[in-house]
């Protein structure tokens, strides 16, 4: 099971046949749904939305209405996970409300992936190199 999604976490992501899933470094693209651990009393919910762009001139919150993923804060996340998309010609950068173009973030390119490990959307901003940069984004929630 060597590059199986949530291993050794709370949780793990599963094909059609509760096969654990692997991340596929060729396509990107994965078809899942949640398995709860009931025997431990663990639940959690995989939400994802509509695909975005980052706004390329300033910092934008990803709850943000246009450029975001159009909700309230969140604040039970497990994980939040967000990927740069495949077809993007820059890249996305990932950080606080201080997060710029070419600083002070996580740099994202065209397919790259960012994983979260905090509870809250609250604090988390993106910004495009340039415009119409794609942003995916899911997030686990308990």
């Amino acid at each position: 099971m060597g590059n199986v999604i949530g291993q050794g976490k709370r949780f793990i992501l599963v094909d059609d046949n509760n096969d654990p899933v692997a991340i596929d470094t060729t396509t990107g693209a994965l078809s899942v749904s949640m398995a709860d651990d009931t025997s431990r009393g663990i639940g959690s919910a995989l939400l994802t939305y509509a695909q975005f762009d980052a706004h390329a001139s300033s910092a934008t919150i990803i709850t943000d209405a246009t450029n975001g993923i159009n909700t309230d804060a969140i604040t039970n996340c497990l994980e939040i996970i967000i990927q740069a998309d495949y077809e993007n010609t820059g890249y996305v950068m990932v950080g606080s409300q201080h997060v710029a173009a070419d600083t002070n973030g996580i740099r994202l390119y065209a397919g790259d992936t960012l994983v979260l490990n905090i509870a809250s959307t609250s604090t988390v901003y993106t910004i495009g190199s340039t415009s119409s940069q794609k942003v995916n984004v899911s997030i686990l929630r308990q």
